[in-house]
């Protein structure tokens, strides 16, 4: 299907950011399932690893999985140049607020 040029960037912008969104719904969803069935919380306690820290490696990771996915579907779908510091910065503002809520 072919989005013509007026169209393109709003329709870019609109894929780009909510394309991370959902896949880190659905990541975060399967996390917990799978967290919940092998009991890791109650494995947490014993750790030395602090409950912070835990959220953090969570979001980190589901940041660089959005940021991947992203700059994938930019360089692909839009076909002009973008900034990948504008686009880092937006993706991870996006995975932080939508993990940090989850």
């Amino acid at each position: 299907m072919f989005v013509p040029l007026e169209y393109r960037s709003f329709w870019g912008a609109l894929i780009i950011y909510s394309d991370p969104g959902t896949l880190g719904l659905f990541f975060s969803g399967a996390i917990i399932l799978l967290e919940r069935n092998q009991q890791l919380l109650t494995y947490m306690f014993v750790t030395p690893v602090t409950l912070r820290t835990f959220l953090a490696s969570k979001i980190i990771s589901l940041f660089l999985i959005g940021l991947l996915t992203s700059v994938l579907i930019a360089s692909v779908s839009l076909n002009t140049t973008f900034s990948l510091i504008q686009l880092t910065i937006a993706v991870m503002l996006c995975s932080v607020f939508l993990h940090a809520v989850v």
